[in-house]
């Protein structure tokens, strides 16, 4: 079996006029504030539990701070690409990240928003609904496995302008090259987990993964050494 390839899709651009009405003083935006933190993994929560169609595995988001400690060391860097690998290492396997550059700060719904409308992009099952279509961000905000988040934010105004960069960290990671058309396995919301669902979101998470990929379909190979090994998730959790 072949190691798994995570897809991480360029950050998002915002246009100068995006958000402009809703422009808000940068320090409301500190991640440390726990009224900040709930905002958050409110919002991501209500944006997954309303994909299309609708998931039957999605796991609630709860917040990391000390994954989220460990992202603000990020953002210092004010980088406007993705973190490396190692830099996203977390509890021994890697979180997803979705990145997004603003002129200006703006409420984290809103941008939140900009990463779940990538679905307007993408059909499930089949992907992208053209060769070009951005949709690795939704994907990753709606990846039914990850059931941790952090964020970050940072002003990285420069002689150019001002530049906000937002972070979001999710683990483990989803948004995998062989599964990246199901994001999450469509179904009545909760209908893998019956006896552990709030509000339409499974609340019994794995903390297993796999760190390879064809996995899927084979759990009956699970008694074999190499499968079970590198096939975790499925073998103790799927």
């Amino acid at each position: 079996m072949a190691m798994l390839t995570l897809v991480l899709s360029l950050g998002i651009l915002l246009q100068p006029s995006f958000g402009q009405d809703e422009s808000i003083p940068f320090e409301s935006l500190n991640t440390e504030q726990p009224d900040v933190q709930e905002e958050i993994v409110n919002k991501t929560n209500e944006c997954r539990r309303s994909v299309s169609p609708t998931a039957q595995d999605m796991q609630e988001m709860r917040w990391d701070e000390d994954m989220a400690i460990q992202l603000r060391e990020v953002a210092k860097k004010c980088s406007s690409n993705h973190s490396t690998k190692e830099q996203r290492m977390y509890n021994g396997t890697t979180c997803g990240e979705n990145m997004a550059l603003a002129r200006t700060p703006m409420p984290w719904p809103t941008m939140i928003n900009a990463f779940n409308d990538e679905y307007k992009n993408f059909s499930y099952g089949s992907g992208g609904k053209t060769n070009d279509s951005m949709f690795g961000h939704f994907t990753q905000l709606c990846w039914y496995s990850s059931f941790k988040l952090a964020a970050a934010v940072n002003n990285c105004s420069d002689a150019f302008g001002p530049v906000f960069i937002f972070w979001m960290w999710f683990w483990p990671s989803g948004n995998y090259a062989d599964e990246i058309n199901f994001p999450y396995k469509n179904g009545t919301p909760c209908g893998s987990c019956p006896n552990n669902c709030t509000n339409g979101l499974c609340n019994n998470p794995c903390w297993a993964w796999n760190t390879c990929s064809g996995c899927a379909g084979n759990k009956h190979l699970c008694q074999r050494e190499d499968v079970s090994s590198c096939c975790k998730k499925m073998c103790t959790c799927d």
